[in-house]
């Protein structure tokens, strides 16, 4: 499976939550790719000057939760939600985060979070994944607190952008503009 995934082109039978089960690896093991992504989140918060020190974080989809750590050594109390229970005990244990099961379309937000309790929600690379934005936002606005801020970060739908992922039918549902 991990053959086929590399190479884009996943078997007839393909489940793909597995996809993301390789994020068990990658919270162990982060690559150099991994790491730039921290780096880039931080700079994006540093030039919109978000001070994330001693916030109380949601990171929606957060992958293998290398940003988390990462905003966590600074102070910050991050949550990451991810889709596979494997991927999320596999954060839990290598990183001083909590980590959640969370699946944007059968799952809520206000059921894992008090009302009005983040700082800070962002949701990165995954907003594509939510097929009810209506209710995504509504549950957001409940749990974020009326000064809070969101940063949503996704694929722009160009056409190179389609090209590249039309085989991955199971990796991006939507592209919303």
């Amino acid at each position: 499976i991990k053959l086929s995934l590399r190479l884009f082109n996943a078997p007839k039978d393909f489940v793909y939550v597995d996809f993301y089960d390789r994020y068990i690896d990658e919270c162990r093991n982060p690559t150099a790719i991994r790491l730039s992504e921290v780096e880039q989140l931080k700079d994006l918060l540093y030039l919109a000057d978000v001070d994330y020190k001693n916030k109380v974080i949601l990171d929606v989809s957060g992958g293998p939760g290398l940003v988390a750590k990462s905003l966590a050594e600074k102070g910050a109390k991050v949550t990451v939600t991810e889709l596979t229970a494997g991927s999320v005990e596999a954060m839990s244990e290598a990183f001083p985060i909590s980590a959640s099961v969370f699946a944007y379309d059968e799952d809520d937000l206000t059921e894992l979070f008090d009302k009005n309790s983040l700082d800070i929600v962002m949701i990165r690379s995954s907003i594509i994944f939510a097929r009810d934005l209506d209710k995504l936002f509504s549950e957001i606005k409940s749990i974020l607190k009326p000064d809070g801020i969101l940063l949503i970060e996704t694929t722009v739908p160009t056409l190179g952008e389609v090209f590249w992922w039309q085989t991955m039918e199971y990796k991006f549902p939507f592209l919303f503009s």
